[in-house]
């Protein structure tokens, strides 16, 4: 490898180190563990900041993304759906679909504001 490959790949990585030594975790006003009752139902939580990126997990098969529309970002994935208000004050609307399975079942939802981001974890109770 010449030296001027190995200046050019270390310029890349110092690039990457960079641009991801940027962006933050905070919480901005959010709760990082919900948990909902087996009904399920539509739970809202105000915060700091407005969501501008939605995605929703298992951390095993798959995820969504949430793409914005009028004011609003909104996905579903399974059994959540989350809405964040863009244009209002704040906040998130979470909608559980009810859990008859008996089991807890958990999701996550990672959210980000620019160069913040916030994990939260969903976890509904069984019947």
């Amino acid at each position: 490898m010449t030296c001027r490959s190995l200046t050019f790949l270390c310029g890349i990585a110092l690039s990457l180190l960079l641009c991801f030594s940027c962006i933050e975790e905070d919480r901005m006003g959010y709760p990082t563990f919900i948990t909902v009752p087996a009904a399920g139902g539509e739970f809202t939580y105000f915060g700091n900041n407005a969501l501008w990126g939605l995605n929703i997990s298992d951390g095993k098969n798959g995820e969504t993304n949430g793409n914005p529309k009028d004011n609003i970002i909104q996905t579903q994935y399974k059994w959540l759906e989350v809405k964040s208000f863009i244009s209002q004050k704040p906040h998130i609307i979470i909608t559980c679909e009810p859990n008859d399975s008996g089991k807890k079942r958990t999701l996550k939802i990672h959210a980000d504001c620019g160069t913040k981001y916030t994990k939260i974890y969903v976890t509904q109770e069984g019947k």
